[in-house]
């Protein structure tokens, strides 16, 4: 083995979001894979999955899963049938660099750093906010945000662990308990009253006019104007970039308080192929303005 926690490999077409290799100079060919990783003293150390290799044949370099992660797997799959992951409930930045942690006043870039807060998970409750880099993970120092990934995968759903999270130039200590990811994914569909909303067919949305009432309920401040989005068509164009709760303030530059309003903007824009949506979301205990290019 020449190497442990190897990450951000390339393999095959697809992305592999989980990624916690054993690196081995162990001669590895097509067919191999599946098969054990074997120490000295004849113990199982990894299950042989990819090689690096221009011509595909051994080149002398391999690349196995860990044995303990592949045992948690095969447990979690004998005792529920799937395998169940912990959750925080954050969108982590994949391009942390030196600047951007010098930006922070970050002596180098190490940890993960927090680009979204999802409502109404782990990280939300515990007041994660975005631009915090979390450093250490129940006392391991994070190293890049595909370790978190791990780390937190790896973790036994409900348990409380500590995070160390550096924010505005100094660190701080929270505390939280991780849920089951499959609990918790996001819902493309609020809980509404009979005939509360409108669908908005084009936008793949169902909208609701924001009072003031509302507005507090939710935690956004009584003066905030726009549409509440209830429901979001899991096909729709946005479903990547908008969530439930979120409030839609503007579309094109212009304001849209009503469901009129929305209907006015999208005739005005309707030789337009790209349309900027202004939304407003929650983030912790505020909320802030985020811009969408909405390609039609």
């Amino acid at each position: 083995m020449s190497a442990k926690g190897r990450r951000q490999l390339k393999l095959g077409a697809a992305d592999v979001l989980n990624q916690d290799f054993l690196q081995t100079d162990a001669a590895i060919n097509p067919g191999n894979s599946g098969g054990p990783l074997v120490d000295l003293n004849g113990r199982i150390i990894g299950i042989n999955t990819a090689i690096a290799s221009s011509g595909g044949g051994n080149e002398g370099i391999g690349f196995s899963i860990p044995s303990n992660l592949a045992q948690r797997v095969m447990e979690q799959l004998l005792e529920f049938g799937v395998v169940r992951r912990a959750y925080l409930g954050v969108k982590l930045d994949p391009q942390f660099d030196a600047t951007a942690a010098s930006q922070l006043k970050l002596d180098r870039p190490r940890g993960a750093r927090v680009t979204q807060v999802y409502p109404n998970t782990p990280a939300f409750r515990a007041n994660l906010q975005n631009d915090d880099v979390i450093l250490t993970f129940d006392g391991v120092n994070v190293q890049d945000e595909n370790h978190l990934i791990n780390l937190v995968s790896l973790t036994p759903i409900g348990r409380q662990v500590k995070l160390g999270v550096w924010r505005g130039g100094k660190q701080i200590s929270l505390s939280l308990t991780l849920a089951d990811r499959n609990d918790l994914q996001q819902s493309s569909e609020a809980p509404t009253e009979p005939g509360m909303g409108a669908q908005i067919r084009k936008m793949g949305l169902t909208v609701h006019p924001l009072d003031q009432d509302l507005a507090e309920q939710l935690g956004f401040s009584r003066s905030t104007k726009g549409l509440l989005i209830l429901k979001v068509d899991p096909v729709s164009q946005l479903a990547a970039e908008v969530q439930v709760y979120d409030i839609l303030e503007e579309v094109g530059r212009r304001p849209v308080a009503s469901v009129d309003e929305l209907e006015s903007a999208l005739v005005s824009a309707d030789t337009t192929d790209s349309l900027l949506l202004r939304v407003r979301r929650l983030n912790g205990n505020s909320s802030r303005p985020h811009l969408i290019v909405w390609h039609r």
